[in-house]
């Protein structure tokens, strides 16, 4: 059975890893996902760890994309990177090593995600979080020490991803968090960092999403995508940006509705090209 669930509203690419992406209206949907998402990221020199925004909020006042929607896959050429000002940062790697380090406080070295390559990310077990209580969202932190709790997380293999190659969400789950965060919280689909947003037809409620698990998704006419599994939230949903403020009470609300879970994580079945505006199809 086809089940027609909605259309394509936004698509999202990230070029660096916590930074600020763009919106496309068109983007190619490959094997490691939005072509050309996440393929970057800074690396503390000290650490040897790649920074997230889960720990350096600070990366989420930049801004990176490409010059064209078109990334090669062995383009070598670095992102462009806009400053909270709109100034552009200089092409130089050095220099843009230079700038986010000065503004970081700590040496940090753009770097292109690696084949085979296995890496963690630094984050802060007290403020991972936000203001929520950890036995909420990760209650396997509740009965051990501070101590043991890691100051890290390990990123998919050959990628900056965190887990999946590719993330969902639905208008129907934005409305959601929308009625429940309160009336002046600015509930919007960029703080969740979806590669997809579907806008769900109207006889879909949120979170609907998770009851996609196990099933297919077509996007277009090519792009078949897997529905795996609920994304966990923490508190990159809260951080400041663009003209978004720093809002706790967005974590604090997906606590509440789902145990801090949000959103799907996709695996891509079959490659294609893919518009805003394609309908989604909901397949056995």
């Amino acid at each position: 059975m086809v089940q027609l669930v909605g259309a394509l509203a936004e698509i999202w690419r990230y070029p660096v890893k916590s930074m600020m992406g763009e919106r496309l209206g068109q983007v190619t949907l490959g094997k490691e996902g939005v072509d050309g998402d996440r393929r970057w990221a800074f690396v503390n020199a000290a650490t040897k760890r790649v920074l997230s925004a889960k720990k350096w909020p600070q990366l989420l006042s930049f801004t990176a994309s490409y010059q064209s929607s078109i990334f090669g896959a062995e383009d070598p050429r670095c992102p462009v990177i806009t400053a909270p000002d709109g100034t552009k940062l200089p092409k130089e790697r050095d220099e843009i090593n230079r700038k986010i380090s000065e503004v970081l406080g700590c040496q940090v070295e753009l770097v292109r995600a690696q084949p085979k390559q296995s890496l963690t990310a630094e984050m802060d077990a007290d403020t991972v979080f936000g203001d929520v209580p950890w036995e909420l969202i990760k209650p396997s932190w509740v009965n051990i020490s501070r101590a043991e709790i890691p100051d890290y997380f390990s990123l998919a293999p050959g990628s900056f991803f965190d887990a999946a190659p590719l993330h969902l969400l639905t208008s129907a789950t934005l409305e959601l968090v929308r009625g429940t965060s309160g009336p002046d919280a600015q509930v919007d689909a960029r703080r969740f960092r979806p590669n997809l947003v579907v806008r769900t037809l109207p006889t879909f409620e949120g979170l609907c999403e998770e009851k996609w698990i196990g099933r297919t998704l077509r996007v277009g006419r090519e792009a078949v995508v897997e529905v795996q599994r609920a994304v966990p939230r923490c508190v990159m949903t809260t951080h400041h940006q663009a003209e978004l403020r720093r809002d706790l009470r967005i974590l604090r609300a997906i606590a509440n509705l789902n145990r801090g879970f949000l959103g799907v994580f996709c695996r891509i079945e079959r490659e294609g090209l893919i518009h805003e505006g394609d309908e989604v199809l909901l397949c056995d």
